[in-house]
Order: C-alpha cells, then structure tokens, then sequence
C-alpha cells in the first residue's frame, strides 16, 4: 500500500473552497501569505478575500454539522463507541466557537 485517498466529500468544487479547508494545516508549517504567493505564483488562480471568507464559513459550518451528528448518533445510542462521543461532546463546541469567529472576521465584526 502506498497510498490512501479519502473520496468522502469528493465533488466538483472551486480552488477556494480546497484552500480553505486546508488552511489551518498549512499555518502550522508556513506563514499562509507565504504560501499563497507560492500558489500564485505556480499558476493558481486569484481568489478574493470575499470568497475566501465565504469558504472558511462553508468549512466550519460544514465540519459543525458532521460533529453535532456524531454527537446525535451517540446520544440515540446508535453508535456508543467513546471516539464518537468524544468528536460529538468535546469537538462539536470548539467547532462552533471557530464557526462563530469565522462569521464575525467574514462580515468585519
């Protein structure tokens, strides 16, 4: 095996949206202006600030609903597994706490 690919939320999409979702992990290892003036200047398309904050929200609101999920499915005892619980109790929070902060940087709050 050399390789795994994850096609859950495979889909046509827009660079944005790719970029955003990644974003997070990419700060970690470099600065995020670093990195897009390398991706721009590979031949990435220019994407607005607009459209970027759209995406941010779109990742979060998207990652809150997956774990408030996880935490329904736990709550109606259909999967009692503790790694659900804990995505359903201890992230679902912290996901909605960064959904907010990212609605209030996307309308300049």
């Amino acid at each position: 095996l050399t390789a795994v690919l994850d096609w859950e939320f495979c889909h046509a999409g827009v660079p944005a949206e790719d970029l955003t979702y990644c974003k997070y992990l990419i700060e970690k290892i470099l600065p995020w202006d670093e990195f897009m003036a390398v991706y721009y200047a590979n031949g990435g398309p220019q994407i607005s600030e607009a459209r970027m904050h759209f995406f941010q929200v779109w990742r979060t609101l998207h990652l809150s609903i997956l774990t408030g999920f996880a935490r329904g499915v736990f709550e109606r005892a259909a999967d009692q597994d503790l790694r659900i619980a804990t995505i359903g109790y201890n992230t679902m929070p912290k996901q909605l706490r960064d959904l907010a902060g990212d609605l209030a940087r996307a309308v300049g709050v």
